[in-house]
């Protein structure tokens, strides 16, 4: 759904913006539509990279297997039972 905005910018952005959409084969709509589209998505990316950031770290207090054989031995010790008792 598009909705009509009037917005107010300086004279020589207006012939600026103008030069560019022709050059661009765009109207200027499109230009400041596509703009903001990528600056949404860059804000998403960012607000999704702030969530991980905020995690990360968040399981320090505990002490858990940091290598490949620490989590090897984890499991076994867990899952594996000896026969032998």
């Amino acid at each position: 759904m598009k909705t009509k905005l009037t917005i107010s910018i300086d004279t020589e952005l207006v012939q600026f913006a103008r030069l560019y959409a022709k050059r661009q084969g765009k109207t200027i709509s499109s230009l400041i539509n596509d703009f903001l589209r990528k600056q949404q998505a860059q804000a998403e990316a960012k607000a999704a990279t702030l969530t991980l950031d905020e995690l990360a770290g968040c399981l320090a207090e505990y002490d858990l297997p940091h290598t490949k054989a620490e989590i090897q031995a984890a499991y076994a010790k867990k899952y594996l039972k000896d026969d032998r008792s």
